[in-house]
């Protein structure tokens, strides 16, 4: 993807819509897109991480945007001889990896990306959330507080070697 993406990076966005129980973080794509208007620039080069099947949703994140989603690599590095089971580890790797990440509210494999991108050096404060009432916990809220499941904490892993 930091191929793909050229010099300028790219960004990352993990849309949780199958399964997760939270009906208030199922949102719309144009609700995402004006929420993070002030992240996301037009033109923008985004890996987008989800388990939507709706091709209409997703198109209008193209309209935008310059999307790259797990597919468009699956020929390209060989991801067809992996177990298809490891899909969403790739997927976390590649979000670890942007320079910006902007994730689901309540969502673990949102949170275990921000968790990576802890170890890996990124600056907490370039996570974010798609969900409006979340959107700059990272810029906000540091101290883990109750109810500590919503999302990670910076004290995972800054100062812990």
């Amino acid at each position: 993807m930091e191929t793909a993406a050229g010099p300028g990076g790219f960004k990352a966005l993990h849309i949780r819509r199958g399964d997760l129980q939270f009906k208030e973080v199922k949102i719309p794509a144009e609700e995402i897109i004006e929420t993070t208007k002030d992240i996301l620039n037009e033109g923008e080069t985004i890996y987008v991480a989800t388990d939507e099947k709706d091709a209409a949703y997703l198109d209008v994140l193209r309209a935008r945007f310059n999307v790259y989603f797990l597919n468009d690599f699956h020929e390209r590095v060989g991801l067809g001889k992996l177990n298809q089971n490891y899909m969403g580890m790739v997927e976390q790797i590649v979000c670890s990896r942007s320079q910006v990440f902007i994730g689901t509210w309540f969502s673990t494999f949102t949170g275990y990306i921000t968790r990576m991108r802890g170890y890996n050096g990124f600056d907490y404060r370039s996570n974010w959330y798609h969900y409006s009432l979340r959107k700059d916990s990272f810029q906000t809220e540091y101290y883990s507080r109750d109810p500590w499941y919503v999302r990670e904490w910076p004290e995972g892993w800054v100062d812990i070697d």
